[in-house]
């Protein structure tokens, strides 16, 4: 009886919050029209089903028509209608009473309700198949979180019921703010939550915080769901576990927005160990914000390389190896976050966690990725501490995160939301994945002269760091990023291709042949209801846009099957080649010249006789011979040629008759010797005395 009466409870504080907000504007008609509100409250349609929250109608600007959006479960058999008019309500002959009950919606579909000579077309549509959560704020509405992002809206309640119809949350927030970065400019805005307490969500681990993504411009509304789930498939456990659901905010349907995992540091997220937890605890509890922010600080201080910003925090735990989560962001973004550091290599790296860190955190992982970033531009795979990549990350980690990013063509590949994490006496670890909602083709174009529309494309493997300049204007460094400087290096390389065989194809195999048409499944009717919302299409036409939604599913399932198999035929060792270094001119002998020959695969140097072998050809006389080498074993099928020149000179020679570099090379190529001037050629100028 408590939960019963909680509930009813609940119900008129929403009412009571949807009514106070009519002069407001948006869901409701003008205050001045006959039928100013209208707004119905339903019970699920299972027997143990919650009583869902209230729905307000919503008017279209494209056919002036009133959506109802309601929620799956909801028993329209039975709805409760509130609403605000000049004189009775009328449908179809018969007259609501508002705050009763009535069953003529039953069926759902379009209805004309009249006030006086006043008419109003409302259409009933219904999801069938996605969880709903409901939120209402303490005014009934959401202007202050939309005037100001970072804004922490109190005093909000939330009613989630899963897919089956029951209530997993009916309490209070802590907090609503707004998030994202480029995402927050669309109508359609994300969120972050925070629950009053830790509570499992639609199936999910239980956490406080929580992540609601609109995926505006993104109309399949499933590749962001896509995509996390193919990261767990592969072994990336740290991926975000996530789910669509109907989005419901002071009655007003929002759309189908997707609830995820927030990036952090936490048992059921990123499990490694709390840096940030434990420095307040070896500083007295202390809120670390509270210390004073050092460092480079300046406006452009994503700019200047090889510096560091952190707070003045005066005791540090006794490890501080590990426990970090770091993000790669775009420079100018970086002014705006509390700790990070700028690599030698223009490359911003923002500390995620700890949040505030001490200067002793902030130079240990500075200095750890320093050293990484060394490995990874040089020629040899080396730093000057004689260490290589693989002595700092865990290489399949990052070997599943590029897969990730080059299979799913990423826009941002690397530039912004690529988090990497470090644990205690660990190497760093890449992920969790984060924001592809401009992948899989739904792209601007190209990129780095890459057409990411094109499902043959390799975009991750060059791609180069992007920043806004310091004159404002959009600039590509030709630098690239860590992804694509992995990639040449031949350990990273050699992981690729083989969990590609393993891991990668047969993960992709598993999620098309089911979970990726559950999702579409689960999503399609509440896609159609999105559509109107958002006006994404351009109609309000339920068939025309189911045609399209359809059509946006098909798109990304013949991208996936023709990008699976090209990168599993591309993106192996052998394809990188083979490089042959520089043979330097030889003498002729008389017989065949046969020099060594060095040859690598990326960075990795190969053995004759077990990786390639060699052949010559035109090496006895004077001229250019040609050297030519064909892989073998796991390089079969790969060749390389390079040539070499041959002089005809053995001894020093000498002449007459002039003098000067010049008139010297002169007389050299009289004789018929041909030499490359700066190598084989060296002069030597005798000067004799002057004889009379």
């Amino acid at each position: 009886m408590k939960k019963v009466l909680k509930s009813a409870a609940a119900i008129l504080m929403v009412l009571t919050l949807a009514f106070s907000a009519f002069a407001i504007g948006g869901v409701f008609a003008e205050e001045t029209e006959p039928l100013s509100s209208f707004a119905v409250s339903a019970k699920g349609s299972g027997a143990d089903s919650a009583a869902l929250g209230t729905v307000s109608w919503w008017k279209s600007d494209v056919d002036g028509k009133y959506y109802m959006f309601m929620p799956s479960k909801s028993d329209l058999s039975s709805i409760t209608v509130w609403f605000t008019a000049a004189d009775d309500v009328m449908c179809d002959g018969v007259k609501l009473e508002s705050g009763a009950q009535t069953g003529m919606f039953a069926n759902g579909g379009e209805f004309v309700l009249t006030v006086g000579d006043a008419k109003y077309t409302v259409v009933f549509l219904n999801s069938s198949k996605l969880p709903t959560m409901f939120i209402n704020t303490p005014e009934g509405g959401l202007d202050r979180i939309h005037a100001d992002k970072s804004h922490k809206e109190k005093g909000c309640t939330m009613l989630a019921i899963n897919s089956n119809g029951k209530v997993d949350y009916d309490a209070g927030l802590a907090s609503m703010k707004g998030r994202g970065n480029s995402t927050w400019g669309y109508p359609k805005k994300p969120y972050n939550i925070k629950l009053g307490s830790k509570a499992k969500l639609f199936g999910m681990e239980k956490a406080k915080s929580w992540c609601l993504i609109a995926n505006h411009g993104e109309n399949s509304l499933l590749r962001n769901q896509l995509v996390y789930t193919l990261g767990g498939e592969i072994g990336m456990k740290e991926s975000p576990d996530c789910r669509s659901i109907d989005l419901y905010i002071n009655g007003e349907y929002q759309g189908v927005y997707l609830i995820t995992e927030k990036v952090e540091i936490n048992k059921n997220r990123v499990d490694i160990f709390d840096l940030e937890e434990a420095t307040e605890d070896a500083n007295g509890g202390v809120d670390l914000s509270t210390f004073s922010p050092l460092g480079v600080r300046t406006r452009f201080s994503g700019y200047l390389e090889n510096t560091q910003k952190w707070y003045d925090i005066p005791n540090n735990p006794e490890n501080i190896t590990g426990g970090y989560l770091l993000e790669l962001d775009f420079s100018e973004r970086y002014e705006a976050e509390a700790s990070g550091f700028v690599t030698k290599k223009s490359q911003s790296v923002v500390i995620k966690s700890p949040e505030y860190a001490s200067q002793a955190q902030v130079e240990y992982i500075s200095r750890y990725w320093q050293e990484f970033e060394d490995a990874l531009y040089s020629s040899d795979g080396y730093n000057d501490l004689g260490k290589k990549m693989s002595d700092y990350i865990d290489v399949t980690s990052f070997a599943r995160a590029y897969f990730i990013q080059e299979w799913s063509s990423n826009w941002d590949v690397g530039l912004s939301s690529a988090f990497f994490y470090k644990d205690l006496d660990s190497k760093l670890a890449a992920g969790p994945i984060w924001d592809f909602d401009e992948c899989l083709g739904n792209a601007h174009g190209a990129r780095d002269g890459v057409d990411l529309t094109d499902p043959k494309n390799i975009h991750a493997k060059i791609r180069n760091l992007f920043y806004d300049s310091l004159m404002g204007s959009n600039d590509v460094k030709a630098t690239p990023n860590v992804f694509a400087l992995a990639y040449r290096h031949a350990e990273f390389a050699e992981s690729v291709e083989e969990q590609m065989k393993s891991n990668f194809v047969p993960a992709v195999q598993r999620i098309m042949a089911s979970t990726f048409d559950d999702f579409a499944n689960s999503i399609r009717s509440s896609a159609v209801m999105n559509a109107i919302r958002w006006n994404t299409y351009g109609t309000t036409d339920l068939a025309a846009i189911i045609n399209q939604y359809d059509g946006e599913i098909e798109y990304i399932r013949e991208f996936i099957n023709i990008r699976t198999p090209f990168l599993a035929e591309t993106l192996t060792l052998k394809n990188e080649g083979f490089t042959i270094a520089h043979i330097p001119s030889q003498k002729r002998t008389g017989s065949e010249i046969t020099p060594e020959v060095t040859v690598k695969c990326l960075d990795r140097t190969l053995t004759e006789g077990v990786d390639y072998t060699v052949a010559y050809s035109d090496n006895v006389k004077k001229g250019t011979a040609t050297v030519t080498v064909t892989g073998i074993g796991d390089y079969e099928g790969v060749t390389a040629t390079t040539t070499f020149k041959i002089i005809n000179i053995s001894d020093p020679l000498d002449w007459t008759g002039g003098s000067g570099e010049k008139r010297a090379k002169e007389n050299l190529n009289k004789m018929g010797a041909d030499f490359v001037d700066g190598v084989e050629l060296i002069l030597y100028y005798i000067v004799k005395p002057f004889q009379k």
